[in-house]
């Protein structure tokens, strides 16, 4: 009889099906593991645990912003951080974090096939199987989006007992995968807003970001890609608007929402808030295990000395006093500079900062952050929480999926005609640049305004590079960038499958046999 050990971590804060009530830790065997529906909820949990852990949440920002034309990473200091923002393509197979990150991915595989081989034979009440099915179909599908516009062809584990699983015959295969799982997830799970769960607005944002993403990769002849015989343009963009609307513009579905107010999405302390359809819950009360809480503003805020500062909030222009920085990322100056051309009064450059505070007595005293250096520069607040009081510990989430996102899902996969008023929606919340139909000829220029969009609206939340795969625009976009103290970005001897995917873990190369 198979037996494993599973630690069982409490998600702090989060309701419903996302909570438990109790933490415990032993030897279970899979017979009394899945006899009922507490232990197999901590099977589910821990295919979430996987995502919380730094390996994950913390690089999807290096990979996912500072790779592109939007931010940079600042402390070159820091290896192996500068082999993935540098793309120095040659040492990324033995990297150690683009290993971790891989495999976190495959630790959250494992769980979720578990629960799906064991639960339905169960004896605990459907619908308590129903949801615990259902999230880790959604996860399994998840992790794999993750993976394939990451890597391309990856090991296609599906079963627990594959201790070797083959690599993934072409992208069609990958990707068929992908959309079954979701397919049946969302037949599984109900509208229940959760945060750091998945429900079935989840499962529906995750089936739209699929189908948009490869009929954009397709049309775009990004590589691999434009030779899947699955995807049919037209047809994958009518399946993302199908499943978008579900989550947009759906009379039955009142649980989420575009949050008219920019700055309650990043929130810290409304962690179940309207527009977070999926988020890694991080609270400052957790557990002292790095993950429970989150260390995230340190990668954005600047260094003091070791000193915590104080931000002049942009609501009500209180102070609040927040950790030290590493002063890691960076936005690129062409990033605010295209932002202010779009529209100065944008609410979204209200989140740049080019000062910090120190107080002195009563008073609080200006530290300007120009001219730049390695420590002072135009730092982005978004992701900040002032009631850690200093601390590093801190409850900032991850944000995965907000309502926003699928808003412009859905206006490109409609096109210009009819996506328009989705996209200004979004832009008008913010005092944003407000769209004309007559300045798009075709849909291939709508799609390419939404495209500028999504780095104003998620810059920072790891989307970018993501986007110019689909696009097939790394190159284009990134050539050339800009970083304080260094010479611009080079990407000449970099061939255009390495910008397309990033190689798989010469380790795991090593270890499976299936994949020489």
């Amino acid at each position: 009889m198979k037996k494993y050990i599973i630690t069982l971590f409490l998600f702090m804060g989060l309701v419903s099906s996302c909570d438990l009530k109790e933490d415990p830790y032993g030897i279970y065997s899979k017979e009394n593991m899945f006899s009922n529906e507490a232990g197999a909820q901590s099977v589910l949990l821990s295919a979430y645990r996987s995502l919380c852990d730094v390996d994950y949440s913390i690089m999807l920002i290096y990979f996912g912003d500072m790779t592109t034309d939007i931010a940079y990473n600042n402390r070159m200091d820091d290896q192996p951080y500068p082999e993935i923002t540098e793309w120095k393509i040659s040492a990324l197979a033995n990297n150690i974090w683009i290993l971790n990150f891989y495999k976190t991915l495959y630790r959250t595989i494992n769980s979720a096939c578990d629960v799906i081989e064991n639960v339905p034979g169960a004896t605990f009440p459907e619908a308590a199987k129903s949801r615990i099915l259902g999230e880790a179909y959604f996860l399994r599908g998840y992790a794999y989006y993750q993976l394939a516009w990451m890597y391309g062809k990856v090991p296609m584990k599906l079963t627990t007992t594959e201790s070797f699983p083959k690599l993934a015959k072409d992208l069609d295969e990958v990707y068929g995968q992908i959309i079954k799982d979701l397919t049946e997830s969302e037949k599984l799970l109900t509208i229940s807003r959760s945060p750091g769960c998945a429900d079935k607005v989840a499962a529906w944002a995750m089936l739209a970001k699929t189908y948009l993403f490869l009929a954009s990769a397709k049309e775009n002849n990004a590589l691999l890609y434009k030779d899947m015989t699955s995807v049919n343009v037209t047809s994958y963009y009518t399946e993302a608007a199908k499943w978008a609307k579900k989550v947009v513009d759906n009379p039955e579905q009142t649980v989420y929402s575009l949050d008219p107010n920019i700055y309650n999405v990043y929130d810290c302390n409304k962690q179940n808030g309207q527009e977070h359809i999926f988020l890694l819950s991080h609270y400052r009360s957790g557990s002292s295990t790095e993950g429970d809480y989150s260390k995230l503003p340190r990668y954005f805020l600047p260094g003091n000395g070791g000193a915590a500062f104080y931000v002049k909030s942009p609501v009500n222009g209180s102070y609040g006093i927040t950790c030290d920085g590493w002063s890691v990322c960076v936005a690129t100056d062409k990033l605010r500079s295209d932002m202010e051309v779009a529209s100065a009064i944008d609410k979204r450059l209200t989140f740049f900062h080019n000062a910090y505070y120190k107080k002195s007595g009563e008073n609080y005293v200006v530290e300007s952050m120009v001219p730049q250096n390695l420590t002072h520069y135009v730092y982005t607040s978004k992701f900040l929480d002032v009631n850690a009081e200093g601390t590093e510990r801190t409850s900032v989430p991850s944000y995965l999926i907000r309502f926003s996102e699928i808003v412009l899902v859905y206006a490109e996969a409609l096109g210009k005609t009819e996506g328009l008023q989705w996209l200004n929606r979004v832009t008008a919340r913010v005092n944003g640049r407000q769209y004309q139909a007559s300045e798009f000829a075709n849909d291939a220029q709508f799609r390419s305004a939404i495209l500028q969009e999504r780095a104003f609206e998620f810059c920072f939340e790891h989307k970018r590079l993501e986007d110019l795969r689909r696009f097939n625009l790394v190159r284009t976009m990134v050539q050339g960038k800009k970083c304080f103290g260094r010479a611009d970005t080079d990407l000449s001897s970099v061939t255009d499958v390495q910008l397309a995917f990033f190689p798989i873990p010469q380790r795991e190369i090593d270890l499976n046999p299936n994949l020489k």
